[in-house]
């Protein structure tokens, strides 16, 4: 039944849904956003610490590959726990293949140990899930710009359940990539779909008077990409060794938190711009219509680059020959605090 629901509102996503208009204004857009924020932030000052345990099955992408390149994309089981006691007082941890990482704050200041220096796609996917079902760019003013797509707010049905959608387009043709957000009437967010990425979460439970979904599911269209289980309960007085790493203090870039080149993030992102000039997408040809998601790592390597969205199947077929150029390209590393970090850079040619 869910995949039947996500099925039918996929659709409504590229546009076959009959909405009804309301004012198109944003700072309603804002309001929906703060309040789902406001009902679904469980990480809030004073809030209730807990313990979050997130079993997790990360799968493959459409990555495209030449005769002699291999997938990059881990795939497979994996585990988050995370402690939370207060704003800066917590602990996290996750495993995942041969991928193994802990973070920790507390009042001396913020630590990590990981495996490796490069943290997998798929745990971004997820901590960004977990960490930020609204991010701070969407329910702050001081990180609305006065130019780019302007919000728009209507109603849509799907099956007999009505849905507030707040949405913005991208591009300028014909099957442009949106960003769109449902939320139920009462505020909860349910569904978001950004840069071809569609996040569903149900199954919710009030814990500590917020609403937390324990079931996530991460897809681009047809294909699943990250499915998530969670159990929350209320954390008590825990271990002190739990947030004893013995390691120096964490650079910036040390971090599970997912960082982008958004607003608010402070990520100092190198010129990208040259990815879009360089290559040559045949004689005659118009723009293509294609959504390519990439991490950027701290060395400026991009890794598990996969293909998210093709608007025609010519689009697909230059897009194999981008994507391969650009697993050889090499960039300056995105900076957080002067400290090389690793980044999301999704494309967007629309």
């Amino acid at each position: 039944m869910y995949r039947m629901f996500c099925s039918f509102l996929l659709s409504c996503l590229f546009g076959h849904a009959v909405a009804q208009p309301v004012p198109s204004d944003p700072k309603t857009a804002i309001g929906w956003f703060q309040r789902a924020n406001d009902q679904m932030n469980i990480r809030m000052p004073g809030s209730t610490p807990f313990h979050m345990k997130v079993e997790f099955q990360a799968f493959p992408g459409e990555e495209l590959l030449g005769t002699k390149e291999k997938s990059q994309i881990m795939t497979g089981d994996g585990l988050y726990e995370e402690i939370w006691l207060a704003p800066h007082h917590w602990r996290r941890e996750v495993t995942f293949g041969s991928y193994h990482a802990v973070e920790v704050e507390t009042g001396q200041g913020r630590k990590m140990q990981a495996s490796s220096g490069y943290e997998p796609s798929r745990v971004l996917t997820l901590l960004w899930a977990l960490l930020y079902p609204v991010t701070r760019d969407e329910v702050s003013r001081e990180f609305q710009t006065e130019t780019g797509p302007v919000w728009k707010v209507d109603h849509v049905m799907v099956g007999n359940v009505s849905l507030v959608r707040i949405s913005r387009s991208f591009g300028n043709q014909s099957g442009n990539i949106s960003d769109s957000y449902y939320f139920l009437p009462q505020g909860p967010l349910l569904i978001e779909n950004g840069a071809g990425i569609t996040t569903s979460r149900e199954n919710d439970k009030v814990f500590a008077g917020k609403i937390v979904p324990t079931h996530i599911s991460v897809g681009a269209r047809e294909r699943e990409l990250v499915k998530a289980e969670l159990t929350i309960e209320p954390q008590g007085e825990p271990d002190p060794s739990l947030f004893d790493l013995a390691v120096p203090p964490a650079e910036p870039g040390e971090t599970l938190r997912p960082l982008t080149s958004l607003p608010g993030y402070g990520v100092k992102m190198p010129n990208l711009d040259e990815d879009y000039n360089t290559f040559n997408f045949g004689p005659g040809r118009t723009r293509p219509g294609l959504v390519i998601w990439r991490v950027l790592d701290k060395n400026g390597r991009f890794r598990e680059v996969e293909l998210i969205f093709a608007l025609r199947e010519e689009d697909k077929q230059d897009a194999a020959s981008y994507m391969s150029s650009m697993r050889r390209a090499h960039h300056r590393p995105p900076e957080i605090d002067g400290n090389p970090c690793e980044v999301w850079a999704p494309m967007i040619f629309m």
